[in-house]
């Protein structure tokens, strides 16, 4: 008693166990590949500092730290911040005088200058802003 309707359905239910199955391993190895691209690497990552300066004393610091989570700190100037990140990562730090005097935003990544930005005013505000790349 062989049933053509169930034999065709359990055919159909094999081939979509094994199409599944196929697009899950896919999935599987191209978050590898983007996780080995674009992940964590350890203590071989990019070095990143961040430094305000100037002669305005001190400031409202907010940056995107090392978790790409953003802080914020009332500072004295000069001030500095220094962390590790993967490629990748999105840099920025934006500071604030709390009187008057120049003030200067750097950013650093592996020991070269990557942006910079200064205002004198009372009040003023400068933002960097980079990508590790």
């Amino acid at each position: 008693m062989n049933n053509p309707t169930a034999q065709t359905a359990k055919s159909n239910n094999t081939a979509m166990l094994i199409i599944g199955g196929s697009a899950g391993i896919l999935l599987c190895f191209c978050c590898i590949a983007i996780a080995l691209t674009y992940g964590s690497s350890g203590s071989s990552g990019t070095d990143v500092k961040y430094v305000i300066s100037g002669t305005a004393t001190s400031a409202l610091v907010t940056y995107t730290n090392e978790t790409g989570g953003t802080e914020q700190v009332n500072a004295n100037i000069p001030f500095t911040k220094e962390f590790t990140v993967s490629t990748g990562a999105s840099l920025s730090i934006v500071a604030q005088n709390s009187g008057s005097g120049s003030i200067t935003c750097e950013i650093w990544v592996d020991g070269e200058l990557k942006k910079t930005s200064t205002s004198t005013a009372q009040y003023a505000v400068v933002t960097c802003s980079d990508f590790v790349l």
